[in-house]
């Protein structure tokens, strides 16, 4: 997929977002003091509790930061991928297939070292799959220490109460915690 159509897609997607959350939920963010110096190749890391996590997290960026990242790639789940009709959404999305067999996933993890090494900005969910028992972080992936070393910046982007959120509670309070490696 061109960049030009996942820039225009993920500009898009930003404020589709950013009004509803700003609406839905009270988010606390807390950012460390370098986080305006992020910029293209940057590695985006963040627990997973939901699938509207990419989208909540973006757009709780600054609109200039988010601009300044843009195109961002996702590694996303072969069975997501699969599927035909969901799968064009993704790829306009930045999203690609991390495949099904770990020989597919070798090459998935070589594609995002790519990205990375291009200069292009990468955002992991090392959980692997989506954490609904509260705000606990389960075990990483192998492999998220390779990709840190191979990126420019690294955020970690710590999410807190987004999947206690139950309809029609409006302005729920939840909170998002940028870490830079720097920071750790």
């Amino acid at each position: 997929m061109p960049d030009f159509v996942i820039k225009y897609c993920q500009l898009l997607s930003y404020f589709i977002f950013y009004f509803p959350r700003r609406i839905l939920y009270k988010v606390s963010i807390t950012s460390p003091s370098n986080f305006w110096e992020l910029k293209k190749g940057s590695l985006l890391v963040a627990n997973h509790q939901s699938k509207l996590d990419p989208f909540i997290i973006l757009s709780c960026f600054p609109f200039g930061l988010f601009l300044r990242l843009l195109p961002i790639r996702f590694p996303v789940m072969h069975s997501y991928m699969a599927r035909p009709y969901l799968s064009k959404i993704l790829k306009v999305l930045g999203c690609y297939d991390i495949g099904k067999t770990s020989r597919e996933n070798m090459i998935g993890f070589l594609y995002t070292r790519g990205l990375l090494k291009q200069g292009k900005t990468v955002f992991l969910f090392p959980e692997g799959k989506i954490s609904r028992d509260g705000n606990e972080v389960n075990n990483l992936k192998r492999g998220i220490e390779f990709f840190v070393k191979e990126s420019k910046n690294v955020i970690f982007a710590r999410m807190k109460g987004f999947n206690e959120v139950k309809l029609p509670s409006f302005r729920a309070k939840c909170s998002i915690t940028f870490s830079s490696v720097q920071d750790l």
